[in-house]
C-alpha cells in the first residue's frame, strides 16, 4: 500500500503542476477544440467525474472552475490507480493458474460457504412460503367440504323462506357438489304457501337436473306480465317461464303452475327447450294456460313429461319441431286455444293415453315426417280435425277417440300413414276418415258414425284405407266412398244404414273390396269392371 500511495501522490502532483502551468499560460490558440466530438462515450464517464467536469464547464468564477478541475483529476487518479491494482491482481492470479499454484480449494470452500449462507438467508422466506401455501390449501379444502354434500338439501323460497326467488335458490344449489350415494341424493327447492312466480328460469349449457322444484300449494301462479326477458336460440326468440338451450338441463319441475292472463301472451311459453337441451316434468305437474305453447321442444330438444299437465295453452299444448322428442304418455293437453299437439320435421311425440280433447284447432297435427303415438288417446271435440297427418307423417291412434270434430275425424294426406285400429269416430262435421295422395289408413274394427260431407270413409288419388270388421253406419251420405283411384278394404264390415241408397260407392277407376260386408251398392254393378272401377263382393 505504501507504493500505491506514492503512485497516487505523484500523479496528483503532476496534475496540479499541469493545472498551474495552464493557469499561467497566455491563451494563444483561437480555434475550436479538436476533435469537436469526444472520442469516448460520455455516458460511460463515472458519475463522480462527470459531476466535476460539468462544474468545470459551467462555473462562473475561476477559483470554482480550478477546484472542480482539481477534484476531477484526483478522482481520475484514484480510479486509474484502482484499475492498475486490479489488473496487477488479475495478472498474478492468471499466472498462478498457469503455474498450477493457485489455491482452487480455497475458492471452492469460499463458494460453498457463500452458497450455504445464501440458503440460510432464504430459509425463513421458504418456510413462510410453505406455511402460507399449506394454509391456503387447507382453506380451499375446507371450502370444498362446505360445498360438497353427502346428504339431501332442501331450501325454501317465498315469504319467510331461505330465498325470495327461485333463481337465488338455484344459484346457491348450483355451487354445491353432491357425492354419489346409492339411490341418489335430493336437492329440492320448495315453494312456500302463497308464492307467486314473478321471474323466469333460463338455463344455457349447464345441467341443473339434480334440482327438483316442489311446492306446498296445489297450484302456483306465474304472473305472465313478468315474462319480459327474451330467450334467443337458433331461428327463434321466445319469453318462456322455464327455458333451456345449448345442451342445458332445467331443474325437474314437480309443481303445477297456472299462468295468469296479465301482460303480453305472444311467445310466453310454459316450458321451452331447444338446441339439444333437456327437461323433466313430473306427473300432475306442468304449466296451465300458457300464453304461447305449454310444452315446446325445438331443434333436437328432449323432454320427459310423463303424466304431466299442460291444459289450456293459447297456441298449442304441445309442440315439437326439428328432430325433437317429447314423452307425454298419460299427459293432459286439453282445451287448447289452438292445436292440442303440433309436431313435425322428423320430431317424435310419445303420447299413449294422452288427452288432447277440446282443442279449437286440430287435436293432433303431424307434419313433415313427424311421428305421433297416441294409442288409447282422447282427441275428441276438436274445432277442426281430430288428426291431421300431412306430408309423409305417421300417427298411431289405435283405440283412440276422435269423435266430435267439426272437420274430419282423421285426415291423411301426401303419403302419410295413420293407424286407427278399433278407434271411435262419431259425429264429425266432415268425413270420419279421409285419405288422399297415396296415403294409407289402417282402421280395422273402427267405428264411424254420423259423420258428414260425402262419406263416413273416403279414399282418393291412390290412397288406401282398410276398415275391415268396422262399423260404418248412420253417416249423412255414403258409408264408404273410393274415388279417383282410391282403394278401400271393407271385408266383413257393416256399412249399412247410411243416408243415401248407396252405402258403398266407387268412382273414376277405384276399387272396393267388400266381401261379407253389409251395405247397398245401388245401381252399381258388383264384381265387374266399369269406368267407375270395381266392387268385389
Amino acid at each position: 500500500m505504501t507504493e500505491v500511495n506514492q503512485i497516487k501522490q505523484t500523479d496528483v502532483n503532476k496534475i496540479l503542476q499541469l493545472l498551474q502551468s495552464i493557469n499561467e499560460t497566455q491563451y494563444r490558440d483561437p480555434t475550436e477544440i479538436s476533435p469537436k466530438q469526444p472520442e469516448y462515450n460520455p455516458n460511460e464517464v463515472p458519475s463522480l467525474v462527470k459531476n466535476y467536469t460539468t462544474q468545470t464547464r459551467e462555473k462562473m468564477f475561476g477559483k470554482d472552475t480550478r477546484e472542480a478541475m482539481a477534484r476531477a483529476a484526483e478522482i481520475t487518479a484514484i480510479i486509474a490507480d484502482g484499475a492498475k491494482v486490479s489488473a496487477d491482481v488479475a495478472t498474478e492470479i492468471t499466472q498462478s493458474l498457469l503455474d498450477g499454484a493457485f489455491d482452487t480449494a480455497g475458492i471452492e470452500q469460499n463458494f460453498e460457504q457463500r452458497l450455504n449462507d445464501a440458503i440460510a438467508n432464504l430459509q425463513p422466506e421458504w418456510t413462510q412460503f410453505k406455511e402460507d401455501t399449506n394454509e391456503q390449501l387447507t382453506h380451499v379444502e375446507e371450502k370444498l367440504e362446505e360445498l360438497t354434500s353427502d346428504y339431501d338439501v332442501t331450501v325454501t323460497v317465498g315469504s319467510g323462506g331461505d330465498y325470495e326467488s327461485i333463481n337465488e335458490a338455484i344459484e346457491f344449489l348450483s355451487r354445491k357438489r353432491f357425492r354419489y350415494k346409492l339411490n341418489g341424493l335430493k336437492a329440492e327447492i320448495k315453494l312456500l304457501t302463497g308464492f307467486n312466480m314473478t321471474e323466469q328460469v333460463l338455463v344455457r349449457g349447464i345441467d341443473l337436473g339434480f334440482i327438483t322444484i316442489t311446492a306446498e300449494d296445489e297450484e302456483v301462479t306465474i304472473i305472465r306480465s313478468f315474462l319480459i326477458e327474451s330467450f334467443s336460440v337458433t331461428d327463434n326468440t321466445v319469453y318462456p317461464a322455464f327455458g333451456a338451450a345449448d345442451n342445458g338441463v332445467l331443474p325437474i319441475i314437480d309443481v303445477k303452475f297456472v299462468m295468469s292472463y296479465s301482460g303480453d301472451a305472444l311467445n310466453r311459453h310454459g316450458v321451452f327447450v331447444a338446441d339439444g337441451a333437456r327437461s323433466v316434468i313430473r306427473p300432475e305437474a306442468g304449466v296451465i294456460n300458457s300464453g304461447g305453447v305449454g310444452l315446446y321442444a325445438f331443434n333436437g330438444a328432449h323432454i320427459v313429461a310423463f303424466g304431466s299437465v299442460f291444459d289450456g295453452a293459447n297456441s298449442a299444448c304441445l309442440l315439437a319441431f326439428r328432430g325433437s322428442y317429447i314423452n307425454f304418455r298419460n299427459g293432459s293437453g286439453k282445451n287448447s286455444n289452438g292445436n292440442g299437439v303440433y309436431l313435425g320435421s322428423s320430431s317424435v311425440v310419445e303420447a299413449m293415453h294422452a288427452d288432447f280433447s277440446g282443442a279449437r284447432g286440430h287435436a293432433a297435427w303431424v307434419y313433415a315426417g313427424g311421428r305421433l303415438n297416441i294409442r288409447h288417446g282422447n282427441l275428441s271435440g276438436a274445432g277442426e280435425r281430430a288428426i291431421h297427418a300431412h306430408f309423409n307423417s305417421q300417427v298411431s291412434a289405435a283405440s283412440s277417440n276422435l269423435s266430435g270434430a267439426r272437420g274430419r275425424g282423421a285426415s291423411a294426406t301426401q303419403a302419410s300413414t295413420i293407424d286407427l285400429d278399433s278407434a271411435i269416430i262419431e259425429d264429425c262435421g266432415s268425413q270420419g276418415i279421409y285419405a288422399d295422395g297415396a296415403s294409407t289408413v289402417n282402421a280395422d274394427g273402427v267405428t264411424v258414425k254420423r259423420c258428414g260431407n260425402n262419406a263416413g270413409v273416403y279414399a282418393a288419388t291412390g290412397a288406401t284405407v282398410n276398415v275391415s270388421n268396422g262399423l260404418i253406419t248412420d253417416n249423412i251420405l255414403h258409408g264408404i266412398y273410393a274415388n279417383r283411384g282410391g282403394r278401400i278394404n271393407a271385408d266383413d264390415a257393416d256399412c249399412s244404414g247410411n243416408g243415401q241408397a248407396r252405402d258403398i260407392r266407387i268412382d273414376r277407376g277405384s276399387i272396393i273390396s267388400a266381401y261379407n260386408a253389409l251395405g247397398s251398392v245401388g245401381a252399381q254393378l258388383e264384381n265387374e269392371v266399369t269406368s267407375a272401377g270395381i266392387i268385389f263382393r
